[in-house]
């Protein structure tokens, strides 16, 4: 049995969200996770694609249109002004102004949080693992962020079952 896939990238030269349903799902994921000034692009159909996260974070209504009735929704991205917020604590040490990279990532961060706010309010669970305190780029803590996303899981399971009435 085929398990249907897909997920989003952002057209960077038109600013469109892309939905990837075919072709190498390596590819796809890839498109998907490229974010700007990071990964490079990558180049499918003639589209210069990268992070699906700027115009689709949590593509909650790409599931419905797929047919699913039942979404849960996982959140990652901690709130603009949650004082654990990494990039919020590395700005605010001492007096000095905040640096350029900074503000590049903390606009990125609003303007993607508002986002990721509307696709969560359309899913039928959300799931959000205490992962504020891992910086984006830390990938040296994946064991952590996995665990953390599986204590919120076993603890969304009650509410899962009685959604679904089991």
């Amino acid at each position: 049995m085929l398990i249907p896939f897909a997920c989003t990238a952002t057209d960077i030269d038109t600013g469109e969200a892309v939905v990837l349903d075919r072709g190498s799902v390596v590819e796809a994921v890839r498109a998907s996770i490229s974010l700007p000034g990071v990964f490079t692009v990558v180049k499918r159909r003639g589209r210069n694609l990268v992070d699906g996260g700027l115009t689709n974070p949590v593509p909650v209504s790409l599931a419905r249109e797929m047919g699913a009735d039942f979404i849960i929704a996982i959140n990652v991205i901690p709130g603009v002004l949650d004082p654990t917020h990494q990039s919020i604590k590395r700005s605010t040490k001492g007096t000095r102004e905040p640096n350029i990279l900074h503000v590049l990532v903390q606009s990125i961060h609003i303007g993607t949080y508002s986002l990721v706010r509307s696709g969560l309010e359309k899913a039928d669970v959300v799931i959000e693992p205490d992962v504020v305190h891992i910086g984006a780029g830390d990938y040296n803590h994946a064991r952590e962020f996995i665990k953390q996303g599986e204590l919120a899981a076993q603890n969304a399971m009650p509410e899962i079952k009685s959604r679904l009435g089991a």
